[in-house]
């Protein structure tokens, strides 16, 4: 199996398994939007029956005013938790509703949510991404941290994978870690899934806001083998991912890829590029970044 085919299952394996673990009940309820992602059952019945399943309900329709109220008989207000670290504010990002998010942060609610359950992430739930820029812009400054996790995963880790280019530069705009691994059960970095995809223009976008070209996957992939494979006319074609696979996309793209492959070479990088399997030999022998780019 090729590595790049690899990395795409292991990283949709870790997403499943990762969103799964604490919502017990996803992967069997048929009202989820998708298998093993929260639906409206999901969210309404870990609140208590009473005023706060009538509070989370009221925030689910879209009823501000209704929400507000119903909150005001919580002790915890807007910041009520259901099951699984289930909050309002959360099934507000879910719905993309950001005139709900907005009434709820103003009336106090924490725009982290719960530890490990992010709203920020949530947004982008099952790669759906539009809408998410605004929302994603809006949270950060009400206070949200922009590397928030819902499990192991970020913001940024989706947005690369589902290539959404708005949404990767928004993130980096608003200060992601680009040089932080994607998860722990991945252990790849936001730059290498880019490359191994073949979203140039988004890996230049990145290298211009201070990635690291020298980081290595798992299986020794880097910056530079991916884009050497990708100057092969006859490597696979990683654009099967894109919603626009436009000749045009493909050709920006393509000029992206050859910027990168001249400011590698700038940079000092080996060119052509060791081989993954090279790689990983340097790391292992301490030989990788090469001295002189320390």
């Amino acid at each position: 199996m090729p590595k790049i085919i690899q990395k795409f299952f292991l990283f949709s394996a870790s997403t499943v398994f990762a969103f799964a673990l604490p919502q017990q009940t996803w992967a069997t309820n048929t009202n989820s939007d998708a298998g093993f992602w929260p639906g409206k059952h999901d969210y309404l019945h870990v609140f208590p029956e009473g005023n706060a399943r009538d509070f989370a309900t009221a925030v689910w329709n879209g009823d501000i005013d209704g929400a507000l109220l119903k909150a005001k008989s919580l002790p915890k207000g807007v910041n009520t938790v259901g099951g699984n670290c289930h909050t309002a504010l959360e099934i507000a990002a879910y719905r993309h509703d950001l005139n709900m998010a907005k009434a709820l942060v103003k009336a106090g609610a924490n725009p982290n949510g719960e530890p490990h359950c992010s709203p920020l992430v949530m947004a982008m739930h099952d790669g759906e991404t539009n809408g998410f820029s605004e929302f994603a812009t809006f949270l950060v400054k009400s206070g949200a941290q922009v590397d928030s996790k819902y499990q192991n995963h970020r913001a940024i880790d989706s947005a690369t994978i589902h290539g959404d280019q708005k949404v990767i530069r928004t993130l980096i705009d608003l200060h992601t870690n680009i040089n932080e691994p994607s998860s722990k059960l991945i252990n790849d970095y936001p730059i290498l899934t880019m490359a191994q995809m073949g979203y140039w223009t988004s890996v230049e976008y990145a290298i211009q806001h201070g990635a690291n070209i020298w980081v290595t996957g798992q299986f020794g992939d880097t910056v530079g083998s991916e884009a050497l494979s990708n100057l092969n006319p006859d490597q696979f074609n990683k654009a099967y991912i894109y919603t626009d696979a436009s000749p045009e996309k493909m050709e920006q793209e393509h000029q992206a890829l050859l910027r990168v492959i001249q400011y590698l070479k700038e940079s000092h990088y080996p060119w052509p590029s060791p081989s993954p399997e090279a790689i990983k030999k340097m790391v292992k022998e301490g030989k990788w970044p090469p001295k002189e780019t320390k």
